[in-house]
């Protein structure tokens, strides 16, 4: 589904609504009307990017089976593993240790996989979401458009404005709702964006202090030219 010009739709809607409260609430003399300001105001925060949302959530997945990188990912930290204990020349603690942090960088891939699901779905959701409030938004603008144009003829002004304050009551309870959700939308998204950035910042944490060697330093002291073609080091001179 193709949500590109949702954005337009959102912004075109906004700068309508702005045009027709700015007609409503004016003569300030009906105070009622000025509730069309603060509608025209609402649908300027709802403005949102559908088309940014969606492909935002593809790039989470990262290809069209989901996971693929992260299950390459796996795929070469298992063989890892393999390597390490089929090596002859790397044992004892070092290599224990890091046998250990491959089973924890495991785990929390695993974690991290479940976390980045999450995070395209809840993207894709959200655009949807917000793809139908652009629809929502146009149809408000439309609406305030015909109050306007109601407000503006003299014969049945008095009337009217009785009526159109009537409809604004209704049209801004019902955009206040729209509002509220987009807030909820907004915190749950960001509660499980926060959670896959903390296990980013967890799984940086699980190799640092790893010992490729153990800690015993060199005895340069006893370094000499035993060994060597040439024998024993002779000076030279110039």
């Amino acid at each position: 589904m193709a949500y590109e010009s949702d954005r337009a739709i959102y912004m075109t809607s906004a700068a309508t609504a702005q045009a027709a409260a700015a007609i409503l609430a004016h003569p300030a003399a009906v105070p009622r009307l000025l509730l069309a300001k603060t509608i025209a105001d609402m649908m300027v925060m709802l403005v949102s990017n559908p088309g940014a949302m969606c492909k935002a959530s593809e790039e989470w997945c990262g290809s069209d089976d989901g996971d693929a990188d992260l299950d390459a990912v796996e795929k070469g930290i298992r063989a890892l593993k393999v390597k390490a204990r089929e090596y002859e020349g790397w044992e004892g603690d070092a290599c224990e240790l890091f046998i250990d942090k491959m089973e924890i960088l495991l785990d929390e891939l695993e974690k991290m996989k479940n976390y980045r699901n999450s995070s395209g779905q809840t993207l894709r959701q959200a655009a949807e979401i917000y793809h139908h409030g652009a629809q929502f938004v146009g149809g408000v603008a439309a609406l305030m458009s015909g109050l306007a144009a109601a407000s503006l003829i003299p014969i049945a002004k008095g009337a009217s404005n009785l009526t159109i304050a009537t409809v604004l009551k209704s049209v801004g309870r019902t955009v206040l709702r729209i509002f509220r959700m987009k807030l909820k939308v907004l915190a749950a998204a960001g509660v499980i964006l926060a959670g896959v950035n903390g296990y980013q910042l967890a799984q940086a944490q699980l190799l640092p202090g790893l010992k490729a060697l153990p800690d015993k330093a060199p005895e340069f002291k006893r370094a000499g030219t035993e060994g060597f073609p040439f024998g024993q080091q002779e000076t030279l001179s110039v």
